[in-house]
């Protein structure tokens, strides 16, 4: 009289054995004997198994006999003692079998019994049982039907297949349906067992159901208009929306959402023929942003790596968009964040900040960042002087370090050390005191460059009329808009566009010009006589890729021409040739 739950006996070597009790599951795989009286709430036999049941005892089930065998292997339910009924109970309901091999088994107590079409009785010593199918079971596939596009045909029926093989392949024991058709399959149960079914089947159209995009609130409770498109299947359509709560009309293709928290809801679609489809929609509540400011060395620091902006006394400091800043000034400062979906967080708690707690003079390179294309101006700030005129510092001599490709002037005499770096010294600056501007502003053009982001670095630095020791934060430039939405990305390693050819070169023909284009913009090629007069123009905008130009010479005379190539960013020459 044990009371177990799930009891699972696989593969057991020889026979396994159950004792009279309690179960809530009993799943065999093996050969199995069962004995004294036994009350199951579900009890599974598996195909090509024999199960002995005791006699004259009574095995209860409640809920779900599984005992289907296949037409390989039947299951085999026999009774301990030949000539004596062992029994099998259910008060009600219907329990459906097939290929079973029945032998002294008596079916009782009120549910009706269907042992199936392929099942076989043994002597004629078992009762209650109804030897044809259960109410919708066939085996195997069954009649011809009609199916929507996208519907499963499944092989439940087939009773326990180990592999399956279908007409296009594929291997899973289901297969879904697209297209009208034959569809077979063939399924193994063992060494030399195999059974194959088909069926023809016509496939209906489902509607296309689009609920549209995602939908994103900054704030809970914050109401956001749905229009669902349906489209082919066949009206009308029934419409439901899954889950209900927060839709203004859940039966409704035009809704107002409305929840304090993110959610994700289904639309479902049922067309006049039978046919269904879904589309799944989120609404996304942000969470409230908290940003706080905390002291890392000389710098401030929010705790976002994101969509910072930075004040000082209540007013903006255009271009502090950094995690981290060096302030420049004394003063309160504070941050808020604005996140990539345009949801602004509340002002975080001041910060005041002393320049003067600073015991040193300090020379300040800023962050900065531009679009191809741009011109952005650097600052370079010389702050707290007062301790330069103490230590009678005059001047002031250093280089700036920074990435030519990327960042080009025609301000300042530049030192190209390779394409990656570059240098522009500043000899005997006059230290003014006085003089609230910067130490230096710098124009740059920026470039596709080959690199999303290049160091502004202080080097070499010169005092000149005394020694004193200074604090260098040195600055960090990122290039923007460098990708193109579902296309390459825009860094030119080289960090120039390309031309490629020109050919023939020297030319008594037609001349043919290869282009390798990657900056968005506008980009024009212009051929140029000795006199500087235009003689061919070719304008691009917004295209890249490789280009060829066929250019007629029947009205270019002989001598030397130039070809130019201007992007938005960088101008490229090559001379060209015309003898004929």
């Amino acid at each position: 009289n044990n009371s177990f739950n799930n009891v699972y006996f696989a593969n057991v070597l020889g026979t396994s054995r159950l004792f009279n009790g309690k179960y809530n599951k009993v799943n065999f795989s093996s050969n199995s004997i069962l004995y004294g009286d036994c009350n199951f709430d579900t009890l599974i036999f598996s195909p090509g198994k024999i199960y002995t049941l005791d006699a004259k005892k009574i095995y209860t089930i409640n809920k779900s006999f599984n005992a289907r065998g296949n037409t390989c292997f039947p299951i085999y339910i026999k009774s301990s003692n030949s000539g004596t009924q062992s029994i099998i109970s259910r008060e009600s309901g219907e329990v459906s079998c097939d290929f079973l091999s029945l032998t002294d088994i008596k079916a009782t107590g009120g549910a009706k019994f269907y042992a199936g079409t392929y099942t076989n009785a043994i002597g004629s010593n078992n009762e209650g049982w109804i030897f044809s199918n259960a109410p919708g079971y066939v085996y195997g596939f069954g009649a011809d039907t009609i199916l929507c596009k996208g519907d499963v045909l499944n092989t439940y029926n087939f009773n326990g297949g180990l592999s399956y093989l279908w007409h296009d392949g594929s291997t899973k024991s289901f297969h879904t349906v697209d297209i009208t058709g034959l569809y077979w399959v063939q399924v193994t149960y063992g060494d030399n067992c195999v059974y194959s079914d088909s069926i023809n089947i016509e496939i209906i159209s489902n509607a296309f159901v689009n609920a549209g995009p995602d939908v994103l609130v900054c704030q809970k409770w914050t109401p956001k208009q749905v229009k669902v498109q349906i489209k082919d299947g066949i009206a009308p359509y029934e419409l439901n929306w899954d889950p209900s709560i927060g839709i203004s009309d859940p039966k409704s293709p035009s809704i107002t959402i409305s929840n304090d928290s993110t959610r994700q809801y289904v639309v479902n679609i049922k067309s006049a023929n039978g046919c269904y489809a879904r589309d799944t929609i989120l609404y996304i509540v942000i969470e409230s942003l908290k940003p706080k400011i905390t002291r890392e060395g000389l710098f401030l620091k929010s705790n976002f790596s994101f969509g910072n902006q930075w004040y000082l006394d209540d007013e903006i400091i255009i271009g502090a968009t950094e995690q981290k800043i060096f302030p420049l000034k004394s003063g309160i400062y504070t941050v808020r964040i604005i996140d990539s979906n345009g949801c602004k967080s509340e002002v975080s708690d001041q910060m005041y900040y002393n320049l003067n707690d600073i015991n040193n003079p300090i020379i300040v390179v800023g962050n900065y960042q531009g679009y191809p294309g741009d011109q952005i101006q650097i600052e370079i700030n010389l702050v707290n002087k007062e301790y330069l005129k103490k230590n009678n510092i005059t001047k002031i001599s250093f280089d700036l370090d920074f990435n030519a490709s990327l960042l080009s002037t025609t301000d300042f005499k530049v030192n190209n050390f390779s394409n990656k770096t570059a240098k522009i010294s500043f000899k005997d600056i006059e230290a003014d005191y006085l003089s609230t501007l910067p130490l230096k502003q710098l124009l740059f053009s920026v470039g596709l460059g080959n690199s999303e982001q290049c160091s502004l670095n202080i080097s070499n630095v010169e005092l000149t009329g005394g020694n004193s020791e200074i604090v260098i934060i040195n600055g960090l430039f990122t290039l923007l808009g460098i990708c193109n939405e579902g296309g390459k990305r825009l860094i030119n390693p080289d960090g120039q566009p390309v031309l490629l050819s020109i050919s023939p070169n020297p030319s008594d023909a037609n001349v043919s010009i290869d282009l390798n284009l990657i900056e968005n913009g506008n980009t024009s090629l212009k051929i140029y006589n000795s006199t500087g007069e235009i003689v061919f123009q070719q304008n691009f905008l917004n295209q890249t890729g490789n280009i060829k130009l066929n250019v007629e010479s029947t009205y270019l005379s002989n001598g030397l021409y130039f070809v130019s190539l201007q992007t938005p960013t960088i101008l490229k020459l090559k001379q060209l040739i015309i003898y004929k």
